[in-house]
């Protein structure tokens, strides 16, 4: 499969706000995939492939102050952190009356920087941020099988896989105040 649409993603932050920028620190779930099949009156194939993505880490946000009258100020992070990444390869044919399936779960752990630019809008204790950033993959381990990182997944080429979490990132967070001091 060569489309992977994005899904929802998921996420917890805490934001210390000093002075001069924030400090962040954050985790943060996604997730994709795709599938073939195919069925006719003697059985049906499926090839499902799923992939998420757990993210941990920490960065810094520069804030401007609030644009004229308005609640509105506009944003600068530079974040940073560890990536653990699952791949599930599902297949299931079915002829007839008779099945067979396979799973394959394989892994990759990576090490990433993601700077983004938004615009955050205050409404009471509620807050929409409208953003647009780009996710850097900068070291990656390869696609290797669970619970075995010397089996790793190679193409054609004999070269090593990656998965591809790289690319431009927009989207709307919103967020609430917790803990106001």
């Amino acid at each position: 499969t060569e489309s992977f649409p994005a899904y929802l993603v998921f996420g917890v932050e805490a934001v210390s706000l000093l002075s001069e920028f924030d400090i962040l620190y954050f985790a943060r779930f996604e997730s994709t995939g795709g599938r073939i099949a195919y069925s006719d009156y003697s059985g049906s194939y499926f090839y499902d492939q799923l992939v998420h993505q757990f993210l941990v880490g920490t960065g810094m946000q520069f804030r401007s102050e609030n644009l004229g009258d308005s609640n509105m100020q506009l944003y600068m992070r530079f974040k940073t952190g560890l990536s653990f990444s699952m791949m599930t390869i599902e297949q299931k044919l079915k002829v007839y009356d008779e099945t067979q399936a396979d799973d394959l779960k394989l892994r990759e752990d990576s090490i990433f920087f993601e700077p983004t630019l938004g615009i955050k809008m205050q409404y009471k204790s509620v807050q929409f941020s409208p953003f647009v950033g780009y996710y850097l993959d900068l070291l990656k381990t390869g696609l290797f099988l669970d619970g075995n990182r010397d089996a790793k997944l190679e193409n054609s080429d004999k070269k090593q896989t990656h998965l591809q979490w790289m690319g431009l990132r927009t989207g709307v967070t919103i967020s609430f105040d917790v803990l106001k001091e």
